[in-house]
């Protein structure tokens, strides 16, 4: 907690070195210290200003990147990379545009269906938009997909299922891991480009506008990737509202990547990796 406080200082400090005329600083995300976010206000302009600190996975070099190849190739509406600082000696800096507005994730827990369908809509459009790019010159760039929670947690299946087991021991884990091997033998291999880390939390709305952030874990992979972990984010407030639940399945399984096995397999994944991590 000590080393965290003085990490967060010394990004301030940065901060009001760099930019001129600083009104405001707050810190508004931390990722286990592998990065950090402040929104930061001046006389004349709102930035978000994002420090990778413990980049193992060479995040930062993957989302400079895709920010340029996204704007480039007008795919998404994006927030505009105003400076990049490779000299800071805890880590590079990416200072971008601050986009304001609401979240998919705020809207969804208002559950008023109209605007949720509208949004979610209007994401899985840009998805889509996204997931049809060629990506023949830039797999030099981007990770390939690997399946199995087993790699993504970086241990073996035996250990996970038992420390589930003891995590919730009302839930029939044994069977849930049956069927998710089952699915993992009957997927194809896919090649398109997935965000691999989608979050109803980043896909912002402003002025009827969705914005997308935060691109650290781009993969050439499977779209149903993508629509698993944004529905399970999407639906993970509303959980004990089965009509609404419902309804929002229905959304993303009209789209035109969804495959009904594969979508399965990676939203197992994913709801035992968040409560295998949490």
């Amino acid at each position: 907690m000590k080393d965290e406080k003085i990490l967060v200082n010394k990004c301030i400090e940065y901060i009001n070195q760099k930019l001129d005329n600083v009104l405001e600083i707050r810190l508004v995300s931390r990722l286990l210290i592998k990065n950090l976010v402040f929104y930061v206000k001046t006389d004349c302009s709102e930035v978000a200003v994002k420090f990778y600190v413990k980049d193992k996975e060479s995040n930062f070099e993957t989302e400079v990147f895709m920010y340029r190849f996204l704007e480039e190739n007008k795919v998404l509406n994006i927030s505009k990379i105003i400076q990049i600082d490779r000299t800071f000696s805890l880590g590079n800096i990416v200072v971008m545009e601050w986009v304001s507005g609401q979240s998919l994730k705020q809207i969804i827990k208002r559950e008023d269906f109209l605007q949720i369908k509208t949004y979610i809509e209007l994401m899985l459009s840009d998805l889509s938009k996204m997931w049809l790019q060629n990506i023949e010159n830039i797999c030099t760039h981007i990770k390939k997909e690997v399946l199995g929670i087993d790699y993504r947690l970086k241990t073996k299946q035996e250990v996970i299922l038992a420390t589930l087991k003891q995590l919730k021991p009302c839930i029939d884990f044994v069977e849930i891991f049956r069927l998710y091997n089952i699915l993992k033998e009957e997927i194809q291999e896919e090649n398109f480009l997935i965000n691999y880390d989608l979050s109803a939390h980043e896909f912002i709305i402003e002025n009827g506008v969705g914005y997308f952030i935060d691109f650290e874990r781009f993969r050439i992979g499977d779209p149903n990737n993508d629509l698993a972990r944004m529905f399970q984010s999407c639906t993970n407030c509303i959980f004990q509202n089965k009509e609404l639940f419902l309804k929002i399945f229905e959304l993303f399984k009209n789209n035109r990547f969804f495959k009904l096995n594969n979508f399965c397999y990676y939203l197992i994944e994913k709801l035992l990796c968040s409560i295998y991590v949490a």
